[in-house]
């Protein structure tokens, strides 16, 4: 049978019943009505079969509709439809007994719906005007409901007189009567309650009433396929557990209630907001990042799809916390501050960390992935501003003030920096003992790579500004460390990240060693007024080895990026990301790339997906018509100096499709070979967008 729980009241399905009394099990035949005209002829016949088993009329009926039978009602709507209309797996109001799962047994046997109408001899139709208008109900009578949206069954409950009139629930007559849904399992219907979901409707009272219902009932509230328009917070909202296709819809913002691959949730945050606010829109912002964090790692685990924790700017008292999520695979949390232009711009969304200065400010917990933009921590005067632990933190135009420790990753963690000043000193010049702005440990990953001198993150004013220890790998690659005591300290077990053209100027020490490492062209202003007073203290056996040719350093370098334009007027093929390069003949095989891409897409027609090296395509994947979210991963490895592996996959909101295999001579003898991914469109009017991409490789370090 099909799962009835996205149906609206109309949407049911035919069942063949052979005659009006006899039933033969085993040969229904359950057929979705075949267009709205069939449907809306399947409902009314509902609405217009004859009174009893007889035809006859039922005195006292809420409204000039004939009643029917139980088993003429039940045999007209259909195995589906008669599940919908009692309720399916909607919650319970006035519990029902349970019984048999077969037609025939909810027809005819001791099933659920047989069962819970034993009490009443006869089903009225009615409208919910009608029973608000009926001054002496039945409690031998069960009322099915036509109202559109709102279908079901109601029974009299004499013993209540005092549940108010919720429009979904419970109906309260002119005489004070209360009549109840009867419902079956554990999920609430949104609108049952009156909500339209037609994006134009204001829903709000209905979507409250709805959340409140469920939150007092523990139900899960589901919302079928629509958009629901609400114009303010709805309280309780993140309390509730949602479920259904649906949207909620506040100004220019949709909430998805069931996020599918590419799907975006965004939380909005503010220092005038206020924490019982939904945050669902900037105008009803949260207050604390706190409970922000709270609010991602309470759905994280149920859908996929990504969250953005969106800041507005100003001063917030506290920071995020630790991300501690541990399903939450491969889809980033995105913090956004307002953008300011990026690198060196500082950041207008600050982070003070006075009240506790012990703690992180921001920290990706294990397995847990985190992006963070435009943000600005101040005075963790003995903790941290930025934190992985077992985790994936990637910071993009990110600063830290007068804090014991700008970023620390360990534990297999990986922290990828882009940008940004990390300061040491307090308002006053005074630099916090023992300060550190990067410390990398126990088998992590640390990456402060940049393309040049401009774009480079830049460390001063600490005690040490780079620390890398127990077998760390990664790239400072340009970064600029000033007016340090040490620049960067390498200890024993440290796994020799590569310094590219780093520029260490006016530090005690420029580079201690205890350990081997690579002086990969480290400017250290000597002969200038910028020459570090020592530039390098080594340590025992911590030779410098010299300069490093780039491609040598084989630890695995993590490029990220989130702006990516959307490709549309064109059929022709285009080029998504090429984020790097093989190098042709060079001798070193296993050399990896992993990519991974998702996005939201609208397509008319099918489009076209390439995995390339250079023009070769290693993997070609068709973009079904009616595509709205895509993932794209790509695992490639080198098996000679021209050959690559490869496995793809592909997934869709509907199917994922995977494959692997070999493209002999996909790399070029000389030059270089780039990897990217394309699209060639079907129709010049579909769009296809990359909402999140990244890439793990060991080319070029």
């Amino acid at each position: 049978m099909h799962d009835p729980k996205w149906l609206d009241g109309r949407s049911v399905w035919k069942d063949s019943v052979e005659g009006d009394g006899a039933h033969d099990e085993g040969t229904q035949e359950h057929d979705m009505c075949k267009n709205d005209a069939e449907r809306d002829m399947h409902w009314n016949s509902v609405r217009t079969s004859c009174g009893q088993e007889d035809g006859t009329h039922i005195a006292g009926s809420p409204s000039s509709e004939r009643t029917i039978s139980r088993r003429r009602l039940l045999a007209s709507l259909g195995a589906a439809g008669a599940f919908a209309a009692f309720g399916g797996a909607y919650g319970s109001v006035l519990a029902a007994p349970t019984g048999g799962s077969s037609v025939s047994g909810h027809v005819y046997g001791n099933g659920q719906w047989h069962q819970a109408m034993l009490g009443g001899e006869l089903v009225a139709t009615a409208t919910l005007a009608d029973l608000r208008a009926e001054t002496a109900p039945s409690a031998e009578t069960i009322y099915f409901v036509t109202d559109e949206g709102q279908e079901g069954c109601f029974r009299y409950d004499p013993s209540d007189s005092t549940t108010t009139d919720d429009n979904g629930m419970t109906v309260v007559s002119s005489g004070g009567a209360r009549c109840k849904r009867i419902l079956f399992g554990d999920e609430i219907n949104v609108k049952w309650f009156g909500a339209k979901g037609d994006g134009i409707t204001d829903d709000s009272a209905a979507v409250q009433t709805a959340v409140g219902y469920s939150a007092r009932r523990g139900a899960v509230l589901v919302w079928p396929a629509g958009e629901y328009v609400t114009t303010a917070s709805v309280s309780g909202f993140h309390a509730v557990r949602h479920d259904g296709p649906g949207r909620v819809v506040r100004g220019t913002d949709k909430w998805p209630v069931k996020p599918r691959t590419a799907d975006t949730r965004r939380i909005y945050v503010d220092p005038a907001g206020n924490d019982d606010n939904d945050g669902l829109s900037s105008a009803q912002p949260m207050l604390t990042l706190g409970a922000a964090r709270d609010l991602v790692e309470a759905e994280t685990g149920r859908n996929v799809g990504f969250h953005r924790i969106v800041l507005a700017p100003g001063t917030y008292a506290g920071g995020f916390g630790t991300l501690q999520s541990l399903v939450m695979g491969d889809r980033p949390i995105y913090i956004d501050g307002p953008a300011v232009g990026g690198h060196p711009n500082v950041p207008t969304a600050i982070v003070d960390m006075a009240a506790t200065p012990g703690g992180y400010a921001f920290a990706a917990g294990v397995y847990t992935y985190m992006i963070v933009s435009n943000v600005k921590v101040v005075n963790a005067t003995s903790g941290t501003a930025f934190y992985s632990n077992g985790g994936t933190l990637s910071l993009s135009n990110c600063h830290a003030k007068n804090c014991l420790q700008g970023s620390v990753v360990n534990s297999l963690g990986r922290l990828t920096v882009s940008g940004g000043l990390y300061d040491g000193s307090s308002e006053a010049g005074v630099v916090i003992p023992n300060s550190r702005a990067f410390f990398g440990g126990l088998n992590s990953f640390l990456s402060l790579a940049h393309g040049s001198l401009a774009s480079a993150t830049l460390i001063t004013r600490f005690a040490r500004g780079i620390v890398a220890a127990g077998a760390t790998a990664g790239h400072f690659d340009y970064t600029r460390i000033h007016d340090c005591g040490v620049g960067i300290e390498f200890t024993r077990g440290c796994g020799a990240p590569n310094t590219l053209r780093m520029q260490i100027y006016r530090c005690g020490v420029g580079v201690r060693a205890y350990t081997p490492w690579f002086n990969n062209n480290i400017d250290f202003g000597i002969g200038t007024p910028d020459a570090c007073t020592t530039p390098i203290q080594s340590w025992a056996n911590a030779s410098d080895q010299g300069a490093l040719d780039n491609d040598d350093a084989r630890s695995i370098r993590q490029y990220a990026t989130k702006h990516v334009s959307a490709v549309t007027g064109t059929t022709a093929e285009t080029t998504l990301w090429t984020p790097v390069s093989f190098k042709g003949g060079y001798p070193i095989y296993g050399d990896t790339v992993r990519l991974k891409l998702r996005g939201p897409c609208s397509l008319s027609q099918n489009a076209t997906l390439r995995v390339k090296v250079g023009s070769n395509a290693v993997r070609t994947f068709t973009v079904p018509a009616g595509t709205t979210s895509w993932a794209l991963d790509a695992d490639l490895f080198t098996t000679s100096a021209v050959n690559v592996r490869h496995y793809c996959s592909l997934s869709t909101q509907n199917a994922m499709s995977a494959m692997y295999g070999s493209s002999n001579g996909a790399i070029a003898a000389t030059g270089t070979t780039g990897v990217s991914a394309t699209i060639q469109l079907g129709a010049a009017g579909d769009s296809f967008t990359v909402g999140f991409a990244s890439c793990d490789t060991t080319l070029f370090g």
